[in-house]
């Protein structure tokens, strides 16, 4: 009986597989007519961008994968909520599975410290000559208003550096509200575009950052902690500092560019004496999306 119903889940599973690339197919079948007034590669960028869509609808607004789906396969063994890494890779397969085009994974931080990062796609568009970027993780792409094209990663990374927050369109594709604890923008600071050590030569975010007093009390938000009393020997060593944080005593791990912390939820932090005078705060500043604030 165990095992009958397990052959009837695998039936179920790969039927729901099945129908949902069925209405994909369905999508590309209804635009055919378009397609066909002009070179193949003129809708495949929209294509393409409906199939962001259609990934980031595999999961749940907690990023829980539903059953059947390819993101659930891809993370069933390992986790119950997908990370943007998953969402970028189920992308870039059916992308190229499709035949839509050329893809690729794109690894982008605030601080590269392995925990303020983010992966998403870019999509060669044919059209444009330009590698653009699709990230499902938000169901977002970005175009440039002054020439109405879709956005690049340099492009993103351009208009932080300059701090010119007004010359892109940030546009999401569903109801869901962009509600991240980092600026979108501020994720493009550093392009990482191969594996390797994504610390050498890396942007440093304070200039992203706005200090605060110490100790917070009762002031909900997100925060950043540098700890500029020691410097690292070599990027192999670990400065680590006990900070009291919502009345707890955790270790926090000063690993990012300039000695940084990770970017954390708070509602208080408190330093002790022996290290306040090694201890600076900051909490990340907002340009385009506003934030709601957390705490840990």
């Amino acid at each position: 009986m165990i095992r009958d119903c397990k052959y009837l889940n695998r039936i179920l599973i790969g039927g729901i597989v099945l129908i949902g690339l069925a209405l994909i197919l369905r999508y590309m079948i209804s635009t055919l007519h378009v397609v066909s007034e002009g070179p193949n590669d003129i809708n495949s960028d929209k294509l393409a961008i409906e199939l962001m869509r259609y990934v980031r609808s595999m999961a749940d607004n907690r990023h829980i994968p539903k059953k059947g789906t390819f993101l659930y396969e891809r993370i069933k063994e390992a986790r119950k909520n997908a990370l943007c890494v998953d969402y970028a890779h189920v992308l870039k397969r059916m992308i190229l599975d499709l035949k839509l085009g050329d893809a690729r994974l794109l690894h982008i931080s605030f601080n590269p410290n392995h925990l303020d990062m983010h992966t998403l796609v870019e999509y060669f568009d044919k059209g444009q000559g330009e590698w653009i970027i699709l990230d499902p993780t938000f169901s977002m792409f970005v175009k440039r208003k002054a020439d109405g094209m879709y956005a690049t990663a340099a492009d993103i990374q351009r208009s932080s550096l300059n701090r010119d927050w007004s010359g892109l369109e940030y546009i999401l594709l569903d109801d869901r509200q962009y509600d991240y604890y980092l600026d979108y923008p501020l994720l493009f600071l550093n392009l990482h575009n191969s594996t390797g050590d994504w610390k050498v030569g890396a942007r440093s975010p304070i200039p992203y950052l706005e200090m605060v007093p110490l100790p917070v009390e009762k002031r909900p938000g997100w925060y950043v902690l540098q700890y500029v009393g020691q410097k690292r020997i070599d990027d192999d060593e670990k400065i680590t500092a006990k900070v009291e944080i919502n009345g707890a005593l955790q270790t926090l791990v000063f690993d990012g560019i300039e000695q940084t912390s990770k970017v954390f939820g708070a509602t208080s932090i408190f330093v002790p004496k022996n290290i306040k005078q090694n201890i600076v705060a900051y909490k990340p500043k907002r340009f385009v999306f506003t934030s709601k604030s957390h705490s840990m």
